[in-house]
């Protein structure tokens, strides 16, 4: 199977857009810094809730890393972050 588009990554530290046009979520990286944290992808700011993760307390800070299968999850708008705990997100669209 061949790629169907380039991988891209931004780096965010606070609620906002990651991305802020039409776009597939391929993965995300969280930096919980030993919190436990809720990670929330909406589409558009205010838009539907398209994905939300928990990342749970690490006394040793371990992120959470996680790969979306198949072609990912599609963002009509853009990919809009919302974070509650964690220090920051890496998020992988295409």
């Amino acid at each position: 199977m061949a790629m169907q588009y380039d991988v891209k990554s931004a780096y965010v530290t606070s609620t906002g857009s990651a991305f802020g046009q039409p776009a597939r979520l391929k993965g995300l990286y969280v930096n919980t810094g030993g919190a436990a944290a809720t990670v929330e992808f909406t589409d558009g700011q205010g838009g539907t809730s398209l994905m939300k993760i928990d990342a749970p307390v690490s006394t040793t800070g371990n992120p959470v890393y996680l790969i979306l299968p198949g072609e990912g999850i599609r963002f009509y708008n853009s990919i809009y972050v919302v974070i509650t705990g964690a220090s920051s997100v890496t998020v992988f669209y295409g």
